[in-house]
């Protein structure tokens, strides 16, 4: 039964469509799964040890920057500045009387 196609004919249309897809596969090779992800509007999902990690070293930041803001912003000690005199540390009035509690 023949097809029509002479043998040397078919050889040759074979080895062309082996150049063709050799030729087709190379430039396929050059696309990874991003791509194929992306062209079909997807994207891979973090892993959950990058997303923890990130997520941890965001919090630490903060915690460090609100620390130095603290450390900035807090009235000094009582201790360092003995001579300071704030409303919070002022002496108490005297008791009428001398003594402080029962008699």
């Amino acid at each position: 039964m023949s097809l029509g196609l002479e043998p040397s004919r078919m050889r040759k249309g074979a080895r062309n469509m082996g150049k063709v897809l050799r030729k087709r596969w190379n430039e396929i090779s050059e696309y990874d799964l991003d791509d194929v992800l992306e062209f079909f509007g997807l994207q891979r999902v973090p892993r959950p040890a990058s997303r923890f990690l990130s997520g941890f070293v965001l919090v630490m930041a903060g915690a460090a920057v609100g620390v130095a803001l603290g450390m900035m912003l807090s009235p000094p000690s009582r201790k360092s500045y003995p001579q300071v005199r704030t409303p919070t540390h002022r002496e108490r009035p005297a008791h009428p009387g001398g003594h402080v509690g029962a008699p």
